[in-house]
């Protein structure tokens, strides 16, 4: 009888682990959520021809396009994207000189066609759409209908300057209630480990704030590892997301963005692109 009481147990454990895999592991020893990669969108590429560019009859365009690039040339393609507030995807295809949206799961919504290679896209806290000129580094603001609006439109969203102390600690400017701010303390004592970088994601309206960490454990070869960390308003560490892939086909300019207690990352590789979501409300 005990026995199969034990092994009643053992099933709803995993019934509840199952139910609830967003919920990340909590380290006991520091009592920081660890969280794990919820899903992955898939997004497929249309690889152009090193020697000839395909015809547009040829360009799907539900897909994305990349070029592979030659001896003395990087891969290009996207570079850039942003989340809307609702989940949907905007990213853009700067061979093809457009924005492409996507709903959450991936499914081709529509295409603006903007004229211009973009390498940067933020939307604002209005809905609007911020994109930089790859060629000029001019910024252009548009509706979701691809309509040109003033520079004066934009509500952009509130992101504290970040700055690296040394190997072991930084600092955020985090918003706080009323328009002032404040200064976040960044520890990292990771064993081994030191910090390479660090950056502001921005802060959530509950006054949380997200904030990305690089760092190696040196040595000849530079390996670094990512990480990111949400803090509380009082400055506590939450939680934090260490499964983070680096190995990109493109280099990302806009790698990663915070939307409703989600992170997103963009990841391409030589066929897809990828976006990976961990959700950590």
């Amino acid at each position: 009888m005990f026995r199969g009481m034990l092994f009643s147990c053992a099933l709803l454990a995993c019934a509840l682990f199952l139910t609830h895999p967003q919920m990340g592991q909590m380290n006991s020893s520091a009592g920081v959520r660890t969280i794990v990669r919820a899903r992955m969108v898939r997004i497929p590429f249309t690889t152009l021809t090193p020697r000839k560019a395909l015809s547009t009859a040829s360009k799907p365009v539900n897909t994305l396009t990349v070029s592979p690039g030659g001896a003395d040339e990087q891969p290009e393609g996207p570079a850039a994207f942003d989340v809307f507030d609702d989940g949907t995807l905007l990213i853009a295809d700067p061979l093809r000189k457009r924005l492409v949206v996507f709903d959450a799961r991936g499914k081709f919504l529509a295409e603006l066609k903007i004229g211009f290679a973009a390498d940067s896209l933020q939307i604002t806290s209005n809905g609007l759409i911020q994109a930089r000129q790859a060629s000029t580094g001019a910024i252009q603001l548009f509706d979701r209908a691809s309509h040109s609006r003033s520079a004066g439109e934009a509500a952009l969203p509130q992101t504290g300057e970040a700055r690296l102390l040394n190997d072991r600690s930084g600092t955020v400017m985090q918003p706080l209630p009323g328009g002032t701010k404040g200064s976040l303390d960044v520890r990292f004592d990771k064993p081994g480990m030191r910090l390479l970088s660090i950056e502001s994601l921005g802060t959530d309206s509950q006054g949380n704030t997200y904030v990305a960490l690089e760092a190696t454990a040196g040595g000849e070869q530079v390996d670094v590892c990512k990480y990111v960390r949400k803090y509380s308003v009082d400055g506590k560490v939450i939680s934090e997301i260490s499964d983070i892939p680096l190995d990109y086909y493109v280099g990302p300019v806009n790698e990663l963005r915070v939307r409703k207690g989600v992170l997103y990352q963009m990841r391409t590789t030589p066929s897809e692109l990828q976006v990976n979501e961990w959700d950590v409300n």
